[in-house]
């Protein structure tokens, strides 16, 4: 997917060319105020744009396997110096949040510049432009999150309108239809490209999602007892996701649940392994059965595990969901007097994504092995 942040650095060009270029014709006609500051915006804009270049590139080097940036990494991860602490800073950047920030900067930028061109010169300049530019985008956006996101454009154009009524009106100062016709200029290109981007995205978004439609149903292997995932298709799954999940920042946070039907062994030589395939299938079911409104993947993990992915959900909502399936374990006899199934769950819970799902997975078995120990301690069997 065309990322977030080539729309802002396409913007961010062509609003330094326009400053850059109006702060000329300022500068020209002696309107000095006006280009000291034109002049400051360009600087600020061209400074971004380099920066997210160098950090960028600065980042990729230290990401790719090569012997000297990797074990540049590793000497200064055991050293404690400002040079070690910037350099942690720079390789741990969360482009995500830098984006957001940058897009927060650029609408004060366009604001800003508004207001005071209007106050210095007057209004007719061309600058006001820009805020119906900003306006646009949340029409554009490629993520609609609510309704309440219109209220944003409501909010420019009112702020339009203020300081239209409390800004001089100026006709044909020196200088004025020059700088009109530049802003004019870079403001429909910038509308122009950026719905070109937003459109390509939509391309590219659509493209890989059916890409990644078909892989998984290729990868998709089924438990035919159970109905749930193989193991090693749902970790292939779980890889590609989670990859995904890294540049798309879809998955915000994850549980990983290990759950243990402890005496299915006992319930196969007591009642025959019918049954057991009965508890399994039954199990399963329990599993989906309270997972319906969840974002989440079921495996059969083992002979008498499951594994169940639940992806943006709070660790008390997935703690409540554990509690609910053993109540409803607990309860169900499966047909059979005496089949009573006894099952013992580990949790892992995270926020963070630097590693792959086999990290979680052993982190929900060191819970799973704490919890059987007491299982077996409360039955008297330690």
């Amino acid at each position: 997917m065309v990322k977030y942040e080539i729309l802002i650095v396409v913007n961010s060009v062509f609003i330094f060319l326009a400053r850059f270029v109006s702060g000329v014709v300022f500068s020209y006609y002696d309107y000095l105020d006006c280009f000291y500051w034109c002049f400051a915006t360009s600087i600020f804009y061209l400074g971004f744009i380099i920066s997210v270049f160098i950090g960028r590139g600065f980042q990729k080097s230290f990401n790719q396997k090569n012997y000297f940036f990797n074990n540049y990494k590793k000497l200064l991860n055991k050293k404690r110096s400002f040079r070690a602490y910037l350099f942690k800073k720079i390789t741990r950047v969360d482009f995500i949040k830098i984006r957001h920030f940058a897009w927060y900067l650029f609408q004060m930028e366009i604001i800003a510049t508004t207001a005071y061109i209007s106050y210095k010169v007057g209004w007719g300049w061309g600058f006001d432009l820009y805020i119906l530019l900003v306006a646009s985008f949340f029409y554009l956006n490629l993520r609609k999150y609510s309704p309440a996101i219109y209220l944003f454009p409501l909010a420019y154009f009112i702020i339009y309108l203020t300081i239209y009524f409390l800004s001089t009106k100026s006709n044909y100062q020196d200088g004025q239809v020059i700088i009109y016709i530049i802003n004019v200029i870079f403001t429909i290109s910038s509308i122009f490209y950026s719905q070109v981007i937003m459109e390509l995205g939509r391309v590219i978004r659509y493209v890989n999602d059916e890409n990644r439609k078909s892989h998984l149903k290729r990868l998709t292997s089924f438990d035919t007892l159970t109905d749930t995932y193989h193991k090693y298709s749902f970790l292939e799954i779980m890889n590609a996701k989670l990859d995904h999940n890294s540049n798309e920042d879809v998955i915000t946070q994850a549980s990983t649940i290990i759950i243990e039907i402890s005496n299915l062994r006992k319930i196969n030589e007591e009642f025959t392994t019918e049954l057991g395939n009965e508890v399994l299938k039954e199990f399963a079911y329990i599993l989906r059965k309270h997972s319906e409104n969840y974002e989440k993947y079921i495996a059969r993990w083992s002979g008498n595990e499951f594994l169940v992915f639940i992806a943006n959900e709070d660790e008390v909502v997935v703690r409540n969901y554990i509690e609910e399936i053993k109540q409803d374990a607990m309860r169900n006899r499966f047909g059979v007097k005496g089949a009573k199934v006894q099952v013992v769950f580990g949790l892992s819970h995270t926020v963070s994504f630097d590693y792959q799902i086999n990290k979680f997975i052993n982190e929900a078995y060191e819970e799973l092995a704490n919890n059987r120990e007491k299982l077996n301690y409360e039955k008297g069997e330690l």
